[in-house]
């Protein structure tokens, strides 16, 4: 078994820490998490202009730190990176690249080591109350909103859910993918929209039930894989007995198969940095930067 060697400087979460990766992996056997994965994913930065570029930097998320599905027991890149945690276990690593050529462009690959569960595992939630309150694209206190909630409410909480989960994966036709999100009332209002409007659409409706639910990003993709744009995608997750688990109105999943989601950011709640659903990587505006 090959040994990982690494130079971590540890803070709060919130604060920056520096992770430069040196050698290869280490798998990590954990018997609350013991689905093992290894995930891929990498981008290509170009120079688009005539001129050398001294000095390029983007950042790209990894995936959150922990869940109740998923632990991140190692992350490893082709180019030093700092990784930025956020308080709710997100990570952002930030690149910087110097001397790229005019009309260059460099590859920089991430490797991730991950273990997963088939099923729920209790993590607590200090803050839940942040899920509950109306914000941007989840109307939960919109009249229209609160009339189909109270349609579908039932005597227990997960009957509830289940009651709003077929509501929403039936009455929503799909749209394809559409690139500025659009929210739960539009979703509603128009009968038409994507895996995020879904994700919107019922994490409004759970609100409206007083149930906590938050809409988040990542990527479907079961296995050992390379992530790849094309699985990209949006889902809910919703706070019941003292677990977060996988609501996703679009693919037509309740509850299960969440081994296969690989959480990458909470895209609803507080955090007013990763709140963009489509974002998931950002750049500095002398270079251009695709996933591959």
């Amino acid at each position: 078994m090959r040994s990982l060697k690494w130079m971590l400087f540890a803070g709060v979460p919130g604060l920056v820490l520096a992770w430069f990766l040196m050698t290869t992996e280490k798998k990590v056997e954990d018997p609350l998490y013991p689905v093992h994965r290894t995930i891929k994913y990498s981008f290509t930065v170009r120079n688009p202009g005539n001129r050398l570029i001294d000095k390029a930097e983007f950042w790209a998320f990894a995936p959150i730190q922990q869940t109740g599905f998923q632990k991140v027991y190692g992350v490893q890149a082709t180019v030093p990176f700092r990784v930025e945690a956020g308080e709710d276990g997100t990570q952002r690593l930030f690149f910087t690249l110097e001397n790229i050529p005019p009309y260059g462009s460099r590859n920089v690959s991430i490797t991730v080591e991950l273990g997963h569960r088939e099923r729920h595992g209790l993590i607590s939630e200090e803050n839940l109350d942040q899920y509950l309150v109306e914000e941007r694209f989840i109307e939960s206190r919109d009249p229209r909103i609160v009339k189909i909630a109270e349609q579908h409410r039932a005597r227990s909480e997960s009957e509830t859910v289940e009651n709003l989960y077929t509501w929403v994966s039936e009455y929503l036709q799909e749209e394809g993918y559409v690139s500025r999100d659009q929210g739960a009332l539009h979703a509603l209002e128009t009968g038409v929209g994507d895996c995020t409007e879904s994700a919107y659409l019922f994490s409004a409706l759970s609100r409206a039930n007083h149930i906590p639910a938050r809409v988040m990003a990542g990527y479907v993709a079961p296995g050992n894989t390379v992530l790849r744009p094309r699985d990209y995608h949006n889902w809910a997750e919703v706070y019941m007995d003292n677990a977060w688990w996988v609501v996703d109105p679009n693919k037509k999943i309740f509850r299960e198969k969440q081994a296969d989601y690989i959480a990458m950011n909470i895209v609803s709640g507080t955090d007013k940095v990763n709140r963009e659903s489509q974002r998931f990587y950002g750049t500095s505006d002398n270079i251009e930067l695709s996933m591959n």
